[in-house]
């Protein structure tokens, strides 16, 4: 279980670090020299070496060492470990390793707090003008406005045409008889 962890703890600072390049001469202040001239432990040549410098067999990937006299295998040739076959993420901030040996293991949350909310950015330019859009419904009448004053008199008209005769009107009631007249003359025999 600790060597998985250690593993784990590898491989995120292997993440955390990735942007970083370190060569092998860098981490061990020696030279490093590649070939296939070295093959067998106890050889002397290449020759020029300062003790500590490092050959790497280009054909094997066998790594020796120079000791002073003569280039030395770096390690013995050891069991072979548990490798990682795979890995998911999970999407919640957990990481699931798949081992060679078909044993897996699922890290804790490794999601870190929250960060503070950045600066506004600066404002867009101006979109472009939108296209009209489609006509509202007639609105309700307003109010009656206040009469107006009265206009001044306009002048007299044209005399119309006289209208046809009506019809005939029903008789009227009878008069009151009249006072009576005086005596007329006498008429001829």
């Amino acid at each position: 279980m600790n060597k998985r962890i250690l593993l784990v703890l590898f491989l995120i600072s292997g993440f955390a670090f990735s942007q970083t390049t370190v060569t092998l001469e860098d981490q061990c202040n020696c030279e490093v020299l590649s070939g296939t001239a070295v093959t067998v432990p106890g050889t002397n040549t290449p020759t020029g070496a300062d003790l500590g410098d490092l050959y790497v067999n280009t054909t094997t990937g066998t790594i020796f060492f120079w000791d002073g006299n003569s280039w030395e295998l770096s390690s013995t040739n050891g069991m072979d470990g548990n490798g990682i076959a795979s890995t998911v993420d999970n999407g919640d901030g957990t990481f699931t390793f798949t081992y060679t040996d078909g044993s897996t293991f699922t890290t804790s949350n490794l999601t870190g707090p929250q960060g503070p909310v950045g600066a506004n950015g600066a404002t867009g330019p101006q979109g472009p003008i939108g296209l009209t859009g489609a006509t509202g419904p007639q609105g309700p009448a307003g109010a009656d406005g206040a009469d107006g004053v009265d206009g001044a008199t306009g002048p007299q008209g044209p005399i119309g045409l006289t209208g046809a005769t009506g019809p005939q009107g029903p008789a009227g009631a009878d008069g009151a008889d009249g006072a009576t007249g005086p005596q007329g003359p006498i008429g001829l025999t």
